[in-house]
């Protein structure tokens, strides 16, 4: 068979499985190795073998547990409302600043936890209510909330990021700190639209005053996040650490704040927060594990090699094909989660685009960007029903009313970073090494 038909059969079977209910992680190791006994025999078994182990090995795959044990600590201490109310306080003087808080609180948060799911879930609780009660749009507080939840995949700490690093061998603290710029702009947009929606209805005005030593007091609520995230982008961009030594140092100063500083994470607290950081770890590892396997089958077939040189011999612009690649991106973002769709795409898609010319890096934003739309958008946008099932009296409709204007200004964002690639790329080039 040539390389583009087994590539067909091959998905469409991952395709089958995944329909039926199996899941991601499973369905990509029994695709890679029935397809590798297949058609590579018992010999190719015995490399899936090394495979395995190569995937689960590697120094830096540590940080991933360490992020999410972050992630799940600040989850867990109750510390989310005194960062909203400590945002809210400094932004109060803006039309729409409950709605603003909220955004640069998810961001926050969610970049920190490492889990949009998660800051959707909890600021859906904390936020939505309130912002309701003064008389903002449901759909504009409920998508406050959505697209704030998205933020931390592409601010760092990042695990897809780091998984994308990983899988095309790229430096994670160039990564993380490409993240930084498209993050904060994006934290920027968000908020110049929710004031502008908030200045043309009855929340223009300023809601509540307070004073500077209330402001100065408040400052406390959000003073672990900002700690962890200086002590995260700081170290990695003065070279002082890498992203696992950031993330063990990060986890010491969390407990600290969590269990000592502030009080709100005891020892039953903590044990959940490590059971969960120990699933969610094990479940990525799985499909680490799969993908891998999915990718040395591709590899030794000549899927990957054969589809680049298909497209770097097309006669249009390598611009096309980038625009397909997004579209491709987001139309798998309506059916699978950012994990899968990273750890499986990345293989073939990541070659073409180092055969375009363009740096890899560059396009792990891009990617990124991409998924963060994916979680916005239905039938699978994971925010969208996590914030149904926080907020049931809300209707999925105007959930997703709210999400329309987001989903846009994350559009715009997409197109000003592959225009100026020195958005992702300026920091990164200005690091200690």
């Amino acid at each position: 068979m040539e390389p583009i038909s087994i590539g067909i059969v091959l998905f469409s079977v991952l395709l089958l499985l995944i329909i039926f209910g199996v899941p991601i992680a499973f369905a990509l190791i029994a695709t890679s190795l029935g397809g590798t006994y297949f058609l590579l025999g018992v010999d190719g078994l015995a490399i899936a073998a090394i495979t395995i182990w190569d995937a689960i090995t590697p120094f830096v795959l540590i940080c991933v547990p360490l992020y999410l044990l972050l992630g799940t600590i600040f989850s867990g201490s109750g510390l989310a409302e005194r960062l909203y109310d400590g945002v809210f306080k400094w932004s109060v003087r803006l039309p729409g600043s409950l709605a603003v808080a909220t955004t640069v609180s998810c961001g926050i948060f969610s970049a920190i936890s490492g889990s949009s799911v998660a800051t959707a879930a909890i600021f859906s609780k904390v936020s939505v209510p309130s912002m309701m009660k003064k008389g903002y749009k449901t759909s504009l507080a409920a998508g406050s909330v959505a697209v704030g939840g998205t933020l931390g995949i592409l601010i760092p700490p990042s695990i897809p990021l780091i998984l994308y690093g990983v899988i095309v061998e790229e430096s994670i603290g160039k990564l993380f700190i490409a993240g930084v710029i498209p993050g904060i702009m994006l934290v920027i947009f968000f908020s110049l639209y929710e004031v502008y929606a908030a200045s043309r209805s009855s929340v223009a005005q300023v809601e509540e005053r307070f004073t500077t030593k209330e402001k100065i007091k408040a400052l406390g609520g959000m003073l672990p996040f900002m700690t962890v995230l200086l002590i995260i982008i700081g170290s990695i961009y003065g070279g002082v650490a890498t992203p696992t030594e950031a993330a063990a140092i990060s986890v010491i100063v969390s407990l600290i704040f969590a269990m000592v500083v502030y009080r709100t994470l005891d020892m039953k607290n903590l044990y959940l927060a490590v059971k969960d950081a120990v699933a969610t770890s094990a479940m990525i590892l799985f499909i680490i594990v799969g993908a891998m396997l999915f990718g040395y089958l591709l590899t030794a077939t000549y899927i990957p090699q054969t589809i680049t040189e298909y497209v770097s011999a097309l006669d249009i612009s390598r611009w096309w094909i980038l625009v397909i690649i997004n579209f491709l991106l987001i139309f798998l973002g309506m059916f699978l989660e950012v994990v899968s769709i990273i750890l499986i795409t990345a293989p073939i898609v990541v070659p073409i685009i180092v055969a375009l010319g363009w740096n890899p890096i560059w396009f792990g934003i891009i990617m990124t960007i991409n998924m963060e739309m994916a979680l916005i958008t239905p039938p699978v946008g994971l925010n969208l029903y996590v914030i149904r099932d926080a907020l049931p009296q809300v209707p999925f409709g105007t959930i997703l009313r709210g999400t329309v204007p987001f989903i846009f200004i994350l559009a715009l964002e997409l197109l000003l970073v592959a225009i100026f690639p020195d958005i992702a790329l300026w920091l990164p080039e200005t690091m200690s090494h």
